[in-house]
């Protein structure tokens, strides 16, 4: 293997042909050293670095194609995913604050957001008949139980929405009213009269506070999951009828427990409507008649109730006010720091992919992104506009796909020469071993980040495939200083010619991004004037902007 110290992008790739770690001698046999200290801070650098840019799956595929022996792997390993640490740690803890966004958090997390209406207040303990509260869906990223005075289309039975929104408004309160053991009517509860709190087990009903409506259910199928059935508010001042009622169930625990803040997770069985159901709902937007808030519906179980159980009949109390019942703190409950990055991870997952494109909205599909085939305007296109747009560098990227399939035409030759037994040349074996194994683990962290999205069913957007750009960039510098050391070999000439290669893929580099400069800094001026540029007639540099430019995601994706 040759020793020399060549350029690459790589930085374990580069360690590895240096010698700094163990690695693989064209005779076949592994150097059982430990890895020296001096590669510590080249790997705890590049893990550092790759966690505060990039995503999960680009930095847990980083490194894992370096070959070491067995017994230092795990230990690398590690140490490398250790080093990532920090940034979930730094990110809990310079942003602590309340934003728009909370709602799709559960409640118990709220309870750490400095500014949101759950940190540091102080509310009931149990829950008592009386009671106003909120009730939040234990399924990630869905919200709160809600209504507003809108009504479902007529051929839905026009009966007002019941809905989950993810924001806090008064629309979110319900209150809780005890059921006449014998009668449709609510039992009244003076101030006289001694609090009765509510238990599992309890047949009860929750009236909207803003519409006086109370939360029903009939045989009607629901809107959108239609095997399940309509959840509505109805009646007039509190009164209904006996579809209103609905019995409370603690998820794992007995008859006669009390209803705790925040803390008790429950079910809501309806016990009517020709057979008994769960107050369900996974967070499925509605139509536009329904502002494309979450779907509501009562998911029926048949004979057996433990059988309906998932986390989607599952509710618990968020806020809770009631004037006769003392306060307490409830900030006892808030999550450790391993359980917020998780549930962090969780919420952003399920709420960017239910985003949709919106009217009018410029996107692109999977396909388009590694052919450069059209950008991503964000501003006016106007000839008074500084116009920007988001475009690969056309150099950069189509010289990336080529050389990709270069690498998989080369896999295909190797495999067929060692198929048929045939030897390889002197000017092949030095540091192809390091290569091939490099560029594998870096196609696989490609098609990680490039394949999902061919799968997904959210609004998509050309910077979707920078991570991919990012790990495409890594592989076409090996696969070219590879095929560099070849050449030199091959025509034996000096270390010049390497020199040469290097200076002038670094001129194309630096070249092109001056000449695609103007596309993120800014157009002025005359449309045509940047006609040249125009390499595709799908740029559309040179032509008037038709449709709007697509809306930032941070106004609309959770934290």
């Amino acid at each position: 293997m040759s020793h020399a110290r060549t350029p690459t992008t790589c930085c374990r790739y580069h360690c590895c042909k240096s010698n700094i770690l163990p690695s693989r001698h064209h005779e076949g046999e592994v150097d059982a050293t430990p890895a020296s200290s001096s590669c510590w801070p080249c790997y705890c650098a590049h893990d550092r670095v790759l966690g505060l840019v990039c995503r999960p799956f680009c930095v847990s595929t980083s490194g894992i194609g370096i070959r070491v022996p067995s017994h230092d792997f795990m230990t690398l390993w590690l140490s490398f995913r250790w080093c990532l640490m920090p940034k979930a740690h730094e990110h809990c803890r310079l942003l602590p604050t309340s934003g728009p966004g909370d709602g799709f958090m559960s409640s118990a997390f709220q309870t750490k957001l400095k500014g949101n209406e759950l940190y540091g207040r102080n509310q009931p303990e149990f829950v008592a008949y009386g009671s106003v509260v909120s009730i939040k869906s234990q399924v990630v990223g869905v919200g709160l139980l809600h209504s507003h005075a809108d009504l479902y289309p007529e051929a839905m039975g026009q009966q007002q929405q019941i809905t989950t929104y993810p924001y806090k408004d008064s629309n979110n309160l319900f209150r809780v009213k005890r059921q006449e053991p014998q009668g449709e009517q609510d039992l009244p509860l003076g101030e006289d009269e001694p609090l009765v709190f509510v238990r599992s087990g309890d047949r009860l009903r929750l009236e909207h506070v803003n519409t006086r409506r109370n939360l029903h259910s009939h045989p009607l199928q629901a809107p959108v999951t239609t095997r399940h059935r309509q959840v509505t508010a109805y009646g007039n001042d509190g009164i209904g009828d006996a579809n209103d009622e609905w019995t409370i169930v603690v998820y794992d625990g007995t008859v006669g427990d009390r209803i705790r803040t925040l803390a008790t997770t429950f079910r809501l069985i309806h016990g009517f409507a020709g057979g008994d159901c769960d107050l369900h709902t996974d967070g499925v937007p509605l139509p536009k008649w329904g502002h494309e808030q979450g779907e509501v519906t009562c998911k029926p179980f048949g004979h057996d109730p433990s059988s309906s159980f998932a986390e989607q009949t599952l509710w618990n109390v968020e806020s809770h006010s009631n004037p006769r019942l003392p306060e307490v703190s409830t900030s006892n409950i808030a999550p450790g720091f391993f359980a917020s990055v998780l549930e962090l991870h969780r919420v952003m997952f399920r709420v960017n992919n239910a985003l949709k494109p919106k009217e009018g909205e410029v996107t692109s599909q999977p396909w388009e992104w590694p052919l450069n085939v059209k950008g991503q305007k964000f501003t006016g296109w106007g000839e008074n506009d500084l116009r920007v747009v988001l475009l690969g560098n056309a150099i950069l990227m189509w010289g990336c796909l080529g050389v990709g399939l270069v690498f998989l035409l080369l896999l295909f030759v190797d495999a067929a020469l060692r198929q048929r037994g045939i030897a390889e040349t002197a000017v092949e074996v030095p540091g192809k071993a390091e290569a091939k194994s490099a560029c594998c683990w870096l196609a696989v962290g490609w098609l990680l980040h490039y394949g999902p999205f061919f799968l997904m069913g959210r609004v998509l957007y050309f910077h979707h495939y920078m991570p991919a750009l990012f790990l495409s960039t890594m592989l076409a510098a090996i696969v070219l200083d590879y095929l560099a050391g070849v050449l030199q070999r091959a025509l034996a000439l000096g270390a010049w010619a390497r020199t040469v290669f290097v200076g002038a893929l670094v001129v194309a580099a630096v070249g092109s991004f001056f000449l695609f400069a103007p596309l993120s800094y800014g157009m002025v001026g005359p449309l045509a004037q940047y006609q040249g540029l125009e390499w595709l007639p799908s740029w559309e540099l040179a032509a008037p902007l038709h449709a709007q430019p697509a809306p930032s995601e941070q106004a609309t994706v959770a934290p």
